[in-house]
């Protein structure tokens, strides 16, 4: 255990970074699982887009992340991993952009419980 405290700072890393993903989310028409990990699983609502249609949105702007929705009980749901903070704004850029024309003021997102 010679390097825990460089383990402990590669944590605290990952959980800021979560929360400020899961936090930047707000507004948009998902619905966000909660995690203790370092991805986080988010649904698209139905409507406009499904999770496919928005993973290929990302995927045309360069960002790749999971497509979790040929899951069981995973309809429409993708995950994304916690990466470095130009990674994640990247990612949050592209979410929202693929997102804008499905976003309405009267559906926020949601935090799953």
């Amino acid at each position: 255990l010679g390097f825990s405290d460089d383990m402990n700072d590669r944590v605290a890393h990952i959980v800021a970074e979560r929360d400020r993903i899961v936090a930047s989310m707000s507004g948009l028409p998902i619905d966000v699982f909660p995690s203790g990990a370092n991805f986080v699983l988010f649904r698209v609502r139905p409507g406009a887009l499904t999770g496919r249609q928005v993973w290929q949105g990302l995927v045309d702007r360069s960002v790749l992340i999971r497509d979790c929705s040929s899951w069981p009980r995973l309809d429409d749901c993708l995950r994304v991993t916690i990466g470095t903070p130009d990674e994640n704004t990247e990612f949050l850029t592209a979410l929202a952009d693929v997102l804008a024309p499905a976003t309405s003021p009267s559906s926020p997102t949601r935090v799953m419980s």
